[in-house]
Protein backbone atom coordinates (compact mmCIF):
# COMPACT_ATOMS: atom_id res chain seq x y z
CA UNK A 1 0.00 0.00 0.00
CA UNK A 2 1.37 3.69 -0.49
CA UNK A 3 0.21 6.47 0.84
CA UNK A 4 0.95 10.31 0.16
CA UNK A 5 0.88 12.64 3.23
CA UNK A 6 0.14 16.05 2.03
CA UNK A 7 1.21 18.73 4.72
CA UNK A 8 3.01 18.29 7.48
CA UNK A 9 6.24 19.77 9.44
CA UNK A 10 9.63 18.75 8.11
CA UNK A 11 10.61 16.39 11.27
CA UNK A 12 7.79 14.13 10.37
CA UNK A 13 10.08 12.97 7.50
CA UNK A 14 12.40 10.74 9.67
CA UNK A 15 9.25 9.74 11.47
CA UNK A 16 7.41 8.79 9.02
CA UNK A 17 10.37 6.53 7.82
CA UNK A 18 10.55 4.67 10.34
CA UNK A 19 6.70 4.31 10.91
CA UNK A 20 6.65 3.01 7.34
CA UNK A 21 9.50 0.12 7.90
CA UNK A 22 7.49 -1.20 10.58
CA UNK A 23 4.27 -1.27 9.41
CA UNK A 24 5.31 -2.02 5.71
CA UNK A 25 3.77 0.62 4.11
CA UNK A 26 5.35 2.98 1.18
CA UNK A 27 4.87 6.85 2.69
CA UNK A 28 5.61 9.59 0.30
CA UNK A 29 5.56 12.86 1.96
CA UNK A 30 5.56 16.42 0.73
CA UNK A 31 5.71 19.34 2.64
CA UNK A 32 5.11 21.59 -0.06
CA UNK A 33 4.68 21.58 -3.70
CA UNK A 34 7.41 20.41 -5.95
CA UNK A 35 8.03 18.98 -9.25
CA UNK A 36 7.15 14.43 -8.72
CA UNK A 37 4.39 15.77 -6.32
CA UNK A 38 1.63 15.31 -8.71
CA UNK A 39 3.15 11.69 -10.31
CA UNK A 40 2.86 10.70 -6.38
CA UNK A 41 -0.20 12.02 -5.42
CA UNK A 42 -1.75 10.23 -8.68
CA UNK A 43 -0.10 6.71 -8.14
CA UNK A 44 -0.88 6.34 -4.38
CA UNK A 45 -3.46 3.75 -2.71
CA UNK A 46 -4.37 7.20 0.01
CA UNK A 47 -3.54 10.21 0.13
CA UNK A 48 -3.80 12.39 3.31
CA UNK A 49 -4.08 15.85 3.77
CA UNK A 50 -2.94 17.50 6.93
CA UNK A 51 -5.38 20.25 7.02
CA UNK A 52 -3.69 22.72 9.41
CA UNK A 53 -0.67 22.32 7.54
CA UNK A 54 -1.15 22.44 3.93
CA UNK A 55 -0.83 25.49 1.52
CA UNK A 56 -4.13 25.58 -0.56
CA UNK A 57 -2.32 25.14 -3.74
CA UNK A 58 -1.22 21.45 -2.19
CA UNK A 59 -4.58 20.94 -0.69
CA UNK A 60 -6.17 21.71 -4.20
CA UNK A 61 -3.83 20.07 -6.71
CA UNK A 62 -4.28 16.59 -3.88
CA UNK A 63 -8.25 17.10 -4.25
CA UNK A 64 -7.94 17.32 -7.64
CA UNK A 65 -5.96 14.51 -8.66
CA UNK A 66 -6.98 12.02 -5.73
CA UNK A 67 -10.76 12.57 -5.32
CA UNK A 68 -12.67 9.47 -3.35
CA UNK A 69 -9.30 8.70 -2.37
CA UNK A 70 -8.12 11.60 -0.78
CA UNK A 71 -8.64 11.62 3.19
CA UNK A 72 -8.51 15.29 4.86
CA UNK A 73 -7.18 15.35 8.43
CA UNK A 74 -7.50 18.05 10.90
CA UNK A 75 -5.69 16.28 13.92
CA UNK A 76 -1.70 18.01 13.61
CA UNK A 77 -0.07 15.32 15.62
CA UNK A 78 1.92 12.30 14.43
CA UNK A 79 0.29 10.07 16.71
CA UNK A 80 -3.32 10.44 14.92
CA UNK A 81 -1.60 10.15 11.69
CA UNK A 82 -0.37 6.84 12.49
CA UNK A 83 -3.31 5.38 13.90
CA UNK A 84 -5.14 6.81 10.26
CA UNK A 85 -2.55 4.89 8.49
CA UNK A 86 -3.28 1.81 10.28
CA UNK A 87 -6.74 2.29 10.25
CA UNK A 88 -6.75 3.04 5.78
CA UNK A 89 -3.96 -0.35 6.03
CA UNK A 90 -7.36 -2.21 7.20
CA UNK A 91 -9.67 -0.90 5.13
CA UNK A 92 -7.38 -2.01 2.49
CA UNK A 93 -7.06 -5.52 3.75
CA UNK A 94 -11.14 -5.71 3.54
CA UNK A 95 -11.53 -4.24 0.06
CA UNK A 96 -9.48 -7.11 -1.37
Amino acid sequence: MTVAIIGGHNRFGRELKKFSKEEGVKIKFFEKICKNARDSIANADYVIVLTGCVSHELASLAKKIAKERCVFCHAKGLCNLRKLIVELKQLQALDF
